[in-house]
């Protein structure tokens, strides 16, 4: 099974100037294609566009406010050494071993990985 890492990219502010780009509308889409073009160079496809709502505080009063804002989301695969391997062979199993004493509990989970024993006779 493929997976995917995403990432959300908000519109642009304002457009960018550009030959033959004469009118705002013109600047604002040419603004778009190259930030598409850039993210596409580093492998990311555009999937969508989506308006989010949220609630913001504004002011010495806090004043809460809502706020409207459009966000690009692009996606990438991401490597998967398992996708590519057929069903009928055993996958590796993990098995987790503590940090040694004296790490910081926050320390990440050392894995391990034991490779699954194959034998031709069929065992």
């Amino acid at each position: 099974m493929q997976r995917y890492e995403y990432k959300a990219v908000s519109l642009p502010e304002k457009g960018e100037k550009a030959p033959g780009a004469k009118t705002a509308d013109e600047r604002f889409a040419h603004a778009i294609v190259q930030m598409m073009n850039r993210l596409g160079r580093d492998g990311w496809d555009y999937v969508r566009t989506d308006t989010f709502t949220r609630e913001d505080k504004v002011g010495l009063a806090r004043r809460s406010v809502t706020v409207h804002q459009t966000l690009m989301i692009f996606r990438r695969p991401i490597g998967d050494s398992f996708a590519a391997t057929p069903s009928e062979t055993p996958r590796p199993s993990f098995t987790a071993a503590r940090t040694p004493e004296g790490t910081p509990a926050w320390e990440p989970l050392i894995l391990e990985r034991k490779e699954p024993r194959l034998s031709k006779d069929g065992d």
